[in-house]
């Protein structure tokens, strides 16, 4: 059964880190196909067309006897040897995903969904309920699954209660599960697992559906699709590309060298660009990147807002969620971020509290961009602000760069 899964997957090409995706798929593969074997034991036929849609008399006898926190295959055990093979066949999918984990740490190598779970604090749990959602965005066939093991041909989405039928014992124990929904924790936080609710339906956590991010599937496939609601408002710039003949700037090194003695119990200084010259800002932060071997991810600010013009938008239409995941995807990609036109961020000088606390939660370097300098506004940080000014270039200075360009 699971290496029928596998050979339906696309080639790995020799990466690691999508053979890892592919035998956690796998093992998420088997539980929802015990899970679909035990509904078949309990009399449910999957090909009721109006499944879900209707309710019979014997159905609701039988809902009444059914234990609660539990679904129609709970009570359900397959014949013994079946029940074997699907246990053996997970244990084999774990110790294969544990010795892929092992080869990649002798390769100096993080495997990208381990990089996940622990970039962004995911436990096991999260990071199978994650799995369940991401497989819709894979293989189209799950829907139907999630339409027959939910009793609702409609419904193409895991919903939060299929989650727990499958990764919970049955009964009431599993509801401590709920929280890990919450807009508080890593799948709601980080955008991962977005909520919602069919319309007629109620609105109970435990009804909601789930969607993942589909930027973050991408990222595990070894793809860069940014989130659709910004995706036009990042760009990310691999090391080094385009300047290939362009010259040394000397403030960029010794930028990099005051790095080294600002570096605070691990956490890296916030680099803030200020000044006219908004070109060689993004020029400096290009070779600045480059030089530290990482990508630079381009987020324009003022686009968050909906206009291109920071005079004109009012500062607190910039959407601190957005920029969360924009810097989500600069942790996922080791880029350094780069936040261009951050004046929209300001008020009377002062950095917008909410905004500022997302920069200051960011894990690595992260560079500012903007015409004016700004004060934080009281919001508490242990990081250090590197200042740099880049003023307008001086008249003979511009023609020398327009002859080079």
């Amino acid at each position: 059964m699971y290496n029928i899964f596998m050979l339906r997957m696309p080639p790995t090409s020799g990466s690691l880190s999508l053979s890892h995706l592919l035998v956690e798929l796998g093992r998420i593969d088997l539980l929802i196909r015990r899970q679909v074997q035990r509904w078949q034991a309990a009399g449910q036929n999957p090909d009721d067309a109006f499944r879900g849609l209707y309710i019979s008399d014997g159905e609701a006898a039988a809902l009444l006897e059914r234990p609660i926190g539990s679904n129609w295959g709970a009570s359900i055990r397959l014949a013994e040897n079946i029940e074997q093979a699907y246990d053996q066949a997970l244990r084999d999918a774990e110790q294969q995903s544990e010795r892929l984990v092992t080869q990649a740490k002798a390769q100096g190598d993080i495997l990208r969904l381990q990089k996940l779970a622990e970039a962004l604090g995911l436990d096991s749990f999260e990071r199978d309920a994650f799995l369940i959602c991401g497989l819709g965005c894979l293989d189209l066939r799950y829907e139907r699954l999630f339409g027959y093991l939910q009793d609702d041909v409609t419904r193409k989405r895991p919903g939060v209660n299929l989650v727990l039928d499958l990764l919970c014992p049955p009964g009431v124990d599993r509801l401590q599960w709920l929280p890990r929904f919450g807009d508080d924790q890593p799948l709601g936080y980080w955008g991962l697992l977005e909520r919602s609710t069919d319309a007629g339906r109620s609105g109970a956590l435990l009804n909601q559906n789930l969607q993942a991010d589909e930027s973050v599937v991408a990222w595990l496939l070894e793809q860069y699709r940014p989130n659709p609601e910004f995706s036009a408002l990042v760009k990310l710039h691999q090391p080094g590309a385009g300047l290939e003949d362009q010259p040394e700037d000397d403030r960029v090194r010794e930028l990099n060298e005051q790095l080294q003695s600002l570096y605070r119990a691990g956490q890296p200084p916030v680099i803030a660009f200020y000044g006219l010259d908004q070109t060689g800002q993004e020029m400096a932060a290009l070779r600045f990147a480059a030089l530290r071997q990482q990508p630079l991810l381009q987020i324009q600010m003022a686009a968050f807002t909906g206009s291109g013009s920071g005079e004109e938008q009012q500062p607190a239409q910039v959407s601190a969620h957005l920029l969360r995941l924009a810097l989500r995807d600069a942790v996922l990609h080791h880029a350094v971020p780069f936040l261009a036109g951050w004046d929209v961020c300001l008020s009377d000088g002062l950095a917008q509290p909410a905004l500022l606390a997302e920069v200051l939660a960011f894990p690595g370097l992260i560079i500012l961009s903007g015409r004016s300098g700004w004060r934080s506004g009281g919001v508490d940080g242990p990081r250090h602000v590197l200042w740099m000014s880049f003023p307008m270039p001086a008249y003979v200075q511009r023609r020398t760069l327009w002859a080079h360009y």
